[in-house]
Order: structure tokens, then C-alpha cells, then sequence
């Protein structure tokens, strides 16, 4: 009896122990049972401040690197030496040493898309820019200008230079004419370069001179070609820039060697005047639409004339005199704004096998087709209201089938 009160007593006191572990084990997270300040969401909130990335302060931060830009110096274009410089924007450039170059004058640097224009290295530079160096050929003489603050080309008929560079500017001014005759009987030049800006080419400038190849500079300002310039010279090839309104008389004639010209878009060219491709090796050329006027004989004797093309849109309203007598062209093709075939026009044109005349022409005159064989045709229309007076004589001379259309 005394071992089971003893038994019982102890089975009493482990249950007391049990039930106090189990409480202290629960409360354990909150051992003092207070709740925190801020109530229940303190905890999330507690949560977050521990994940939250740290602000990253002033002194974390990568210091902003500032805007740069390349300025491209091209001393030579030809053969496309450069070099560049890479500075701030909103930099005051420094000019570099003047380039050198055998047997040229060196006269600053110009902006490659305003070649008429000369850097002065005291503006701030915004953006990436292209410098062209501004080149004069060693022993060009020059005079003042017609103008107050430009200078001239003068004689230079005994210079021995083979390749001619004319600078755009000499001492910091503008060079805007050639002489007439400045080049007259020069056998030693070959190859012209003309600054941009060069308004006018005086007559005879080129004439009976060794010239086989000329260059205008991007940016021409050329608006004059005067009489006789390239008469006689070995000219190949030529583009006349935009600016040019006027071929005058002879300009082209005398060539013996074959060359073709071009013209630069936009061409504002009016008129071409008599004898301007006489007696010359032109091969062929496509008249702007802007052309208004041929005169007399303007591709009269070429011996080796290919093709004659007016432009679409062409105002040439009159074929004039002998415009193509005994050339060897063998094609032409005539404006639809055409009115007038004058006397002679295509006399002997013997390689020309055939033509089409445009309906808006209404007058053709006497001899316009002589010396046409049967081996040619000409294709008239029938809206031609004009029969010329001197058209039985015309039937004479020209042996071509006349095809009405």
C-alpha cells in the first residue's frame, strides 16, 4: 500500500514538470509576452528593411564622361592622307603644324562641306567636322582682284609645274579669277585643279597649252568660261559645274584629242554660242534641259561625235545653221519642244542612219539633210504645216527614203 502512494505521488509530479516545459517552450519567440511597438506589422516591416538593397551614395557613383567629337584633318585628297583629333564638344580646336607637300604652297585648312569657306581655329567645335588642306601650286603668281579683298590668277606662262593646283584662298583672301591668257601656250601643264572659289575663267586662259585633265573643287562657284579657253589644248574629259550659264564662242574648238563632257547636276547652263565644239575631238555630251539657245555651227567638223542627247524636258526650240555639218555623229536625238531645222543643219551627216523629227516642228529649211544617201531615213510627220522654200532643192541633194509618220 505504501509503494502505490508513493507510485501515484510521482506520476503527479511529472505531469506538473510536462505542462510547465511545454509553456516556456511556446512562449519562447516572446519570452517577456510584450508586443513590440508599431503593432502586429512590425515584423513585415522589419522583414523588408533587411532585404532592401542600400542606397548607393555619391561618392559610389562613376563620374559622367563628357561628350567627345573627331575633327578629320585630309592634307592630301588624292592620295587620302589624314589624320584625327578627338576633343570635347564645345572645345576651342588648336590648329595643327602646317603639312608640306613638294611644289605646293600650303594656304590653311577649308571645311570639306563648304569648301569656299576657311577655318579660323577660334570657334567651338560642336560635332564631328572634315578639314581639307588648301593647296597652291609653288611659283603661281597672283594680283589683286577685280574687287576689294580677292585676289586673281595672273600670267603664268613660263611656270613649269605639270600638275596646276589654284588655291581657294592666297593670304587668307579669296582667289576668284584665272586671266584671260594666264595659261596661253603653256606646253608644260597637264593637270588643272580650280579652287571653289573661282567665279570666272578668262578667255584664252588654256588655250594652245599641253592641258590634258581639269578638276573643278566640290563647291565650284564657276559661273564665266570665256571665249577660246581650252582652244587647242589636249583636253580628255571635263564636268562644268552647276554654276555655269554660258559656253561661249570656240570655247572647245581646236581639240584634236577625242574627249567627253558632262555636266554637273543642277546645271543652270542657257546657251551654248557658235563654234563653241568646232573642229574639236568631242565624243559626246547631253545637253541640259536648261539650255534655251545653240548657235551657228556648234558641232559643225567633229570627227569623232557619237551621240548628241538633249535632256528630257529640253527648251531648245531651233537647230541652227550647220549645227552639225560633216560631223560623224550617229546618233542625235532631237527635244520635243523643237520648232525649227535651219539651213544645212545635218548637211553630210553621213554616219547618222536615221532621225526622228518631233511633231511639234513646223518649219524645216533648204539644204537641212544634203548629202544624205539611200542608206539613211528620215522620219517626218505629218503635222509639219510648213513646206520650206528651198525644199525641191533639198530633195536634190539628199538621197534618204523620207518615211511620213
Amino acid at each position: 500500500m505504501e509503494n502505490k502512494g508513493i507510485s501515484k505521488r510521482l506520476w503527479q509530479l511529472f505531469g506538473i514538470f510536462t505542462i510547465i516545459t511545454v509553456i516556456s517552450f511556446t512562449g519562447c519567440s516572446n519570452p517577456t509576452g510584450v508586443v513590440p511597438s508599431g503593432g502586429e506589422d512590425s515584423e513585415e516591416e522589419s522583414e523588408e528593411e533587411v532585404f532592401k538593397h542600400p542606397e548607393p551614395n555619391d561618392s559610389s557613383q562613376e563620374d559622367e564622361l563628357p561628350d567627345m567629337v573627331t575633327i578629320t584633318f585630309i592634307s592630301n585628297v588624292k592620295e587620302n592622307t589624314q589624320f584625327k583629333v578627338t576633343v570635347e564638344k564645345e572645345a576651342v580646336i588648336k590648329e595643327p603644324e602646317d603639312p608640306e607637300q613638294d611644289g605646293m604652297d600650303f594656304k590653311g585648312w577649308v571645311y570639306k562641306d563648304e569648301p569656299t569657306r576657311q577655318v579660323a581655329f577660334k570657334a567651338p567645335v560642336t560635332r564631328d567636322m572634315t578639314f581639307i588642306a588648301d593647296w597652291g601650286t609653288t611659283g603661281l603668281e597672283y594680283g589683286p582682284g577685280t574687287r576689294s579683298g580677292e585676289f586673281r590668277i595672273m600670267n603664268n606662262r613660263g611656270l613649269v609645274a605639270k600638275t596646276v593646283v589654284v588655291p581657294s584662298f592666297h593670304n587668307g583672301t579669296p582667289v576668284t579669277a584665272i586671266d584671260s591668257r594666264a595659261f596661253f601656250t603653256n606646253s608644260n601643264i597637264q593637270s588643272v585643279t580650280i579652287g571653289a572659289h573661282i567665279i570666272s575663267i578668262g578667255d584664252a586662259a588654256f588655250n594652245d597649252s599641253g592641258l590634258t585633265d581639269i578638276t573643278f573643287a566640290n563647291g565650284s562657284k564657276l559661273e564665266i568660261i570665256g571665249t577660246r579657253v581650252f582652244q587647242g589644248s589636249n583636253l580628255t574629259a571635263i564636268e562644268i559645274p552647276a554654276g555655269v550659264t554660258v559656253i561661249e564662242m570656240e570655247t572647245f574648238s581646236g581639240i584634236t584629242s577625242r574627249f567627253a563632257v558632262t555636266f554637273a547636276n543642277g546645271s543652270k547652263l542657257e546657251k551654248i554660242e557658235e563654234k563653241a565644239f568646232y573642229r574639236s575631238g568631242l565624243t559626246s555630251i547631253e545637253i541640259p534641259a536648261s539650255v534655251e539657245t545653240l548657235r551657228d555651227r556648234v558641232f559643225a567638223e567633229t570627227p569623232h561625235l557619237d551621240q548628241v542627247i538633249f535632256a528630257r524636258g529640253s527648251k531648245v526650240q531651233s537647230i541652227p545653221t550647220e549645227a552639225f555639218l560633216n560631223s560623224s555623229v550617229r546618233k542625235v536625238t532631237l527635244p520635243n519642244a523643237l520648232e525649227r531645222i535651219q539651213s544645212s543643219a545635218f548637211k553630210n551627216t553621213k554616219n547618222l542612219l536615221e532621225l526622228e523629227i518631233p511633231s511639234t516642228v513646223t518649219d524645216i529649211r533648204d539644204r537641212s539633210f544634203d548629202g544624205w544617201n539611200d542608206n539613211q531615213s528620215i522620219y517626218i510627220p505629218f503635222s509639219i504645216r510648213s513646206v520650206p522654200k528651198g525644199w525641191g532643192d533639198w530633195r536634190k541633194g539628199c538621197d534618204a527614203k523620207i518615211i511620213e509618220s
